[in-house]
């Protein structure tokens, strides 16, 4: 992936974060570390490596599907 600057990093994060409360998804581990991560990226910290390599991927997703929807 392309070199991304932070802000675009937390309009990323902020949007995943709102699709994934919106799918009822918002106690998930990837959620609660993209949280963490906005708040570190907010009081102006950098992330390492392997921080920003999963908090890139994690952004990207879409909420898993519910197996049975009717419930």
């Amino acid at each position: 992936m392309a070199r991304m600057s932070s802000q675009k990093r937390i309009d990323l994060g902020t949007q995943m974060v709102d699709r994934w409360t919106a799918a009822n998804q918002e106690s998930d581990r990837s959620v609660r570390f993209v949280k963490d991560m906005l708040v570190r990226l907010g009081r102006g910290k950098s992330l390492s490596k392997r921080q920003r390599e999963w908090y890139d991927s994690a952004v990207l997703t879409d909420p898993p599907k519910p197996q049975n929807e009717e419930l």
